[in-house]
Order: C-alpha cells, then sequence, then structure tokens
C-alpha cells in the first residue's frame, strides 16, 4: 500500500476519486467524519482516512478488541495493530463498531471542533510494525 501512495499526485488523485465509502449517502446529509451502514448490509471491513489523504482498509475480521480508555478515546486493537481515535463523541462510534456497521472514518483537516456535527473525530493513531 504505501508504494501506491509515494507520489504527491496519487495521494491528490485518490482524495478527488469517490467511492461508495465517502461521504454522500442516499437522502440524508452526509456527515464530515464518518459514515456507519444503516441499510441492513454487511460491512466486511472499515476504512480510516488521514488528514494527508492516505486511507487505511482494516478488515473486520481482524478486530478481536474495541474499547474506550479513561479519556474516551476510542482504541481498536488487533495483533500488531493498534488503532487510537481521538474526539469528541466517541462512544456513538463505539457502539456502531459493536454491529460491524461502521464504514469509514475520517480525521478532521484542522483538529478544531466547531461543534457541528454530532461526532467529531480530531486524531487518528495508527501503531504497526508492519506498516511501519
Amino acid at each position: 500500500m504505501k508504494e501506491e501512495f509515494r507520489s504527491q499526485e496519487n495521494i491528490k488523485n485518490y482524495k478527488t476519486q469517490k467511492t461508495h465509502w465517502q461521504p454522500g449517502g442516499k437522502g440524508e446529509k452526509p456527515k464530515k467524519y464518518y459514515g456507519i451502514e444503516s441499510g441492513g448490509r454487511p460491512v466486511k471491513r472499515f476504512h480510516l482516512i488521514k488528514k494527508n489523504g492516505i486511507p487505511l482498509c482494516v478488515p473486520y475480521a481482524l478486530l478481536p478488541l474495541v474499547t474506550m480508555d479513561a479519556q474516551s478515546n476510542l482504541l481498536i486493537v488487533s495483533h500488531d495493530l493498534k488503532i487510537t481515535i481521538k474526539g469528541r463523541n466517541m462512544k456513538k462510534l463505539y457502539d456502531a463498531f459493536g454491529g460491524e456497521a461502521v464504514m469509514w472514518i475520517k480525521e478532521s483537516d484542522t483538529e478544531m471542533d466547531d461543534e457541528s456535527e454530532d461526532v467529531f473525530v480530531q486524531t487518528i493513531i495508527i501503531a504497526s510494525k508492519l506498516l511501519g
């Protein structure tokens, strides 16, 4: 995956592609920071989108542990992968993970919460020896 996004042009092209998991669902206002499947279709993986535009696709099959820490951060831990998501109202995302309904989570471009959304994702931290 690293090879695909090494050049700034590839990152720019990726950011402008419209795919099924990006904001813009039918009949409802798109969410800024997350997408949850509401049509009953099974979700096999979710996407994390860093503010630099580089994504990470994580299969639900790899997620034995989703929890929250004392600071109300969302923690996702599996094998070599540890993901920490910081922001406001992470409990809503935690609940959606319980039903394997989270489709995507996007990190804020500015890290400033204007409280216009029900959930705010300030930071996504991905730690893994395999991903570097």
